[in-house]
């Protein structure tokens, strides 16, 4: 039977990791491997209590490589080892986003039942706003934090994936941790893929056309806005919980960028907050 694998990079997350792995094994993940790097709140220790309690498959603590960043130097260590198998469903989710499965009973089974012999699923964010809340909340999925963004209109949408890892469908590259890379020359078409909903691809956007021809980006992170829908599933993504818990992000950094990057894009501070607080 093919493992259904869930990955994720981390660093200070202690506060909310438990909750995370618990939904997500809950909602039917099998595996799951966490890399962490330079934390300095437990998260590492907690991770190791968690592979050794069976709670997460494998610990992968890691030292980013300042070029790429700490996603991008995780995914790279995941590559090197070895641990995906043919056949295994994969999806990456950061340790703020919750895949919300709108089909069946909400497990992972229905969204692949869903698929059948679909190579994966492009699935959109959904953010969700701080719901008027103030200081650290231990919980994520809560009613702390109901409030969430319409359809986008006029806007493309983030989005993640989750897929099939076999031939011709590489998993993610240090570039990109939103949709799957598929390898030049494999001969898959749009149509081996599924959006989250009984809506068509856009066959005429460029970041469609590259990324199934095996661009080495990786393929785009987002979708149009005649591609979105969440009638099968949403990644219900916490990006600011609230302007408290969004001051201890801050601290952390950005996950995706270099350094220096990281700390000009957070730089903003309370404009950030204030718009991402009002969604």
């Amino acid at each position: 039977m093919s493992r259904k694998v869930l990955f994720s990079a981390v660093k200070n997350e202690g506060s909310t990791l438990l909750e995370w792995v618990a939904y997500h094994r809950l909602i039917g993940f099998d595996t799951i491997y966490i890399a962490s790097n330079d934390c300095t709140d437990g998260t590492d220790a907690l991770l190791d209590a968690m592979e050794q309690a069976e709670l997460i498959a494998k610990h992968l603590p890691h030292k980013p490589d300042p070029r790429f960043g700490p996603q991008r130097s995780a995914i790279m260590a995941l590559n090197k080892s070895g641990l995906l198998q043919d056949g295994d469903w994969f999806a990456f989710l950061d340790a703020d986003e919750y895949l919300n499965i709108h089909l069946g009973d909400g497990y992972v089974d229905d969204l692949i039942v869903k698929l059948g012999r679909k190579k994966g699923m492009i699935i959109p964010w959904r953010l969700f706003g701080d719901g008027g809340t103030t200081g650290v909340i231990q919980r994520q999925v809560s009613e702390d934090f109901s409030t969430a963004e319409k359809q986008p209109s006029g806007k493309p949408c983030h989005v993640k994936s989750i897929f099939r890892y076999e031939r011709g469908v590489l998993g993610f590259t240090y570039g990109n941790m939103h949709r799957p890379q598929i390898v030049k020359g494999a001969e898959l078409s749009l149509d081996d893929f599924l959006l989250a909903g009984d809506v068509p691809w856009n066959a005429e956007r460029d970041a469609n056309k590259g990324w199934i021809a095996g661009s080495r980006s990786g393929g785009s992170a987002y979708i149009g806005e005649s591609e979105f829908s969440t009638e099968y599933a949403q990644i219900n993504h916490y990006a600011v919980r609230n302007p408290d818990m969004f001051a201890l992000k801050k601290k952390r950094g950005r996950g995706f960028y270099r350094k220096k990057a990281a700390d000009a894009h957070l730089a903003c501070g309370t404009t950030r907050i204030s718009t991402a607080c009002t969604i």
